[in-house]
């Protein structure tokens, strides 16, 4: 979980919300930001992130899509 943080610009605020997805941190946020644009537009088009932005594989796709396409279960959260 991402502590608060107080986002000062919306860029700042994609960046935050692009990075709290799993292993993809700041760096890698920004990357898929220049790469797509909008959240919204590298949210659909996260099947396409290995060909389109270095440093993102197969491990790292499969895990976001799986985290944005499984629907939610409250008995699977962590304790």
């Amino acid at each position: 979980m991402h502590a608060f943080k107080k986002c000062e610009t919306v860029s700042d605020a994609q960046v935050y919300f692009v990075a709290s997805l799993p292993s993809i941190g700041r760096e890698k946020a920004e990357a898929i930001l220049e790469s797509y644009q909008t959240p919204l537009n590298a949210l659909i088009n996260a099947d396409d992130w290995g060909k389109s932005v270095d440093g993102l594989g197969p491990v790292i796709t499969n895990k976001v899509k799986e985290v944005l396409s499984t629907p939610y279960n409250k008995t699977c959260t962590a304790t």
